[in-house]
This record gives structure tokens, sequence and C-alpha cells, in this order.
């Protein structure tokens, strides 16, 4: 076992990791709960528009029938954004490199992109003004543009440690990032 491997098991990574699928799933089943023509992909519809008025059509369709289910959706987003966050930090301190440390910056910075993107679909919730959900937006776009660009990271990292034949310290990709 190299020192990558063991680091990556004396984190909390893979408690997290189990905290980050239930919570998703759960997240996932509530939000099919907020389906509704106004909001064909439930909260994420809101988090993605960019018009005032189909938030607003959303948020009274939810209010009309019952709005616990947005709450709840609401608030179980904060531990899930902690636990996604920590798990993708602890996930990429097992690996070595150049680049490693910019990365983990990166899976922190769209942790707090999603943690400022709820608090202002909260705000939004609560009160909808255009500059908020221009807020929900931005920090949105932002989140999922670093995130992916992170997780595309992990993976291809993985995938050459996989390649590597057994014996080898470093791949190129190891080496270059």
């Amino acid at each position: 076992m190299d020192d990558a491997d063991s680091r990556y098991r004396s984190t909390p990574a893979r408690p997290l990791a189990r905290a980050t699928l239930i919570l998703g799933a759960i997240l996932a089943l509530l939000n099919l709960g907020l389906t509704h023509p106004a909001a064909p992909m439930g909260l994420i519809s809101v988090e993605l528009s960019r018009h005032l008025t189909g938030v607003n059509a959303a948020l009274s369709a939810w209010q009309a029938e019952d709005s616990t289910l947005l709450y709840l959706t609401l608030t179980l987003q904060f531990p899930f954004i902690l636990a996604y966050t920590g798990w993708l930090i602890a996930a990429g301190l097992g690996y070595r490199g150049r680049r490693r440390d910019l990365f983990l910056a990166a899976f922190a910075l769209a942790g707090f992109c999603d943690l400022i993107k709820t608090a202002a679909l909260w705000a939004l919730v609560l009160s909808p003004a255009e500059n908020v959900l221009r807020a929900v937006y931005y920090f949105a776009t932002l989140k999922w543009g670093v995130l992916l660009t992170g997780l595309v990271w992990l993976i291809m990292v993985q995938a050459m440690k996989r390649r590597r034949p057994e014996g080898t310290t470093a791949s190129r990709l190891d080496q270059a990032s």
C-alpha cells in the first residue's frame, strides 16, 4: 500500500461518501416531489432560471400545495454541501502532484458557491427579487463549472493510477498534475 492510499484510508472520505450518497438520494427523491409544469426539474429549474416570472410561477405552485417539501429540500442542502465538499477534498488528498492543491481549492470553492447559492435560494423563496435570482443563477453556474472540472481531474488521475504497472512510482499525469 503506497503513502497516498494510506492517507485516503485515514481520512473521513468513506463516511463522507456515504453521507453524500444518502443525502443525495434523499434530495433527489424530495426534488421529484417539487416537479411541476412551472418547474419541470424541480428546484434545479429555479436554480437555472434567468427570469423571475418562471420562478414566481414555481413558487406559487409549491406554496399552493404545501411548502414543507420545499423547506425540507432547502434545509437538507446544507449538510449535503458539507458532506460532498468534504468527501471530494478528502478523496483528492489521496493523490500527489503539482496541481492537486489547485483542485482541492476548487472543490472548496465549489462548496462555498453552493452554500451561497442555497442561502440565496432561501432568500428568493422568502422574498422573490431579480437581483437574488441573478445571485442564485451565477453561483449555481460557477459551482457546476468548477465542480465538473475537478471531478474530471479526479477521474483522470484515478484512471491513470489504475493503468500504472505495479512497481512504478508515478505516472505522467501524477507528475504533471
